[in-house]
């Protein structure tokens, strides 16, 4: 092959005037030259590789010697020599056709820029992405993501190239969004768990693990921004391993934390055990639904566990004349009804259901003299009024409740009572015979 000497300091085609140094390239074919060439914004210099040929034009490096080939970019500043904060300092991209002439910019790159001004011991450098959005320009290019040297990665929109929350550096990949939802997205045709994030804790070190301690856990966490500064997760969902594991043993359960209104501490509420029972963290603490959010139904195998232990109750008495006399009237209340949310437009339609409605109930106390908010066989709950919470993109996160209030019974406290009033009233047939 020719071998073909272009001399820089001499104007070339679609160029200028170059560095006097001489340059040998080895000529391919006549459709192919290496030129010195004007950025059209006449701010650089560079190289032209110039070709026709309809596969690739393609740049190299060849090291046939054993050694490592290598592309370096060689940076120093005219005055201050060592590159300053934001400083780039090498990269590549894209510079397509637009009609007129090629892209004065490129239209998709990497960027090496300096993070802080370099000294002969800090040079701390990040590796960023650029790209344009679809129906955009060069002008509209963005940067996309940067990988720093503490081992993160920030996807973003143009956003900002370090870390949101600064107290996050070196913790791995964050994605920050404005106007617009930060997601992962997890697409899989392969059958169960064919999406699957995981979280594996270890003990030892990466690169010599040993057996998951207990308490390691992995969670997804709320954090957030308090008006004054970044704070830390306020509610989790965590899975914790319960002990040291083994070989033959690795025990986990899931954790439900919460922060409660006018409370800055997160605290655990729920627990799936590693018996598989649901049970909350605390003892006589947390209610299943409540008077405005009610739990349709439940299932279950066996009636339920009230405790009942004389250690933790008053001494017991018996019931007077008026309760007595209260709760056997209370008996004989009407008592078969139907919902009328199930009722439909027929009185037939819908199951039957029994028990007496507190409203009458609490009538006959009234009658009585009795207070019936003494009696824990009676419940009310109130509440006021919300409004609807919904998101930036006007999706309902909660809907809007009005105000309202709702009576309730505690059955099987009623039917001791009305019980223990209509033995009362046998007993008395029975001393009278």
């Amino acid at each position: 092959m020719d071998l073909e000497i272009i001399d820089l300091d001499t104007p070339q085609p679609g160029g200028k005037v170059g560095d006097p140094a001489r340059v040998a390239f080895e000529k391919v074919n006549d459709n192919f030259s290496a030129v010195g060439a004007a950025l059209p914004e006449k701010t650089a210099n560079e190289f032209v590789f110039s070709g026709t040929d309809i596969t690739e034009i393609s740049l190299g490096i060849r090291n046939d010697g054993g050694g490592t080939p290598v592309l370096h970019y060689h940076f120093k500043h005219p005055t201050a020599g060592f590159p300053g904060d934001g400083q780039l300092v090498g990269g590549a991209g894209s510079r397509p056709w637009t009609g007129a002439g090629y892209s004065d910019h490129s239209t998709a790159a990497y960027h090496l820029i300096a993070t802080q001004a370099h000294t002969a011991s800090a040079q701390g450098t990040d590796f960023r992405v650029l790209a344009t959005p679809l129906g955009a320009t060069q002008s509209g290019r963005v940067y996309v993501a940067n990988f720093n040297g503490d081992g993160d990665v920030i996807v973003s929109k143009g956003l900002t190239q370090r870390k949101v929350v600064p107290e996050e550096r070196g913790r791995g990949i964050e994605i920050a969004r404005n106007a617009a939802p930060a997601e992962i997205s997890l697409v899989s045709n392969y059958p169960g768990f064919g999406s699957l994030i995981r979280g594996y804790t270890i003990g030892g070190t990466v690169v010599a693990p040993t057996a998951t301690p207990g308490s390691s856990a992995v969670g997804i966490g709320l954090c957030g921004h308090d008006g004054s500064a970044f704070v830390g997760s306020k509610a989790i969902v965590a899975l914790i391993a319960g002990t040291n594991w083994t070989t033959t043993s690795t025990p986990t359960f899931v954790s439900l934390e919460t922060t409660a209104a006018g409370s800055t501490t997160r605290t655990r509420r729920w627990v799936v055990a590693d018996s598989g029972h649901l049970q909350p963290s605390a003892d006589n603490t947390y209610d299943l639904g409540s008077g405005s959010s009610r739990v349709r139904q439940i299932y279950s195998n066996n009636s339920a566990i009230s405790t009942s232990d004389a250690e933790l109750k008053t001494s017991p008495r018996d019931l007077n004349a008026e309760e007595l006399a209260a709760f056997s009237e209370i008996g004989r209340l009407p008592m078969l009804w139907r919902w009328l949310s199930k009722a439909g437009c027929s009185a037939d339609d819908g199951r039957l259901h029994a028990g007496p409605t507190v409203q009458a109930a609490i009538a006959v106390m009234d009658s009585h003299g009795l207070n019936w908010r003494h009696y824990g066989c009676f419940c009310y709950d109130s509440w006021q009024a919300e409004a609807a919470t919904v998101n930036d993109e006007g999706e309902v996160i909660r809907p809007a409740r009005d105000a309202g209030e709702i009576y309730g019974l505690r059955k099987d406290e009623l039917l001791f009572l009305v019980t223990r009033a209509m033995l009362s009233e046998l007993d008395a047939m029975r001393n009278a015979a």
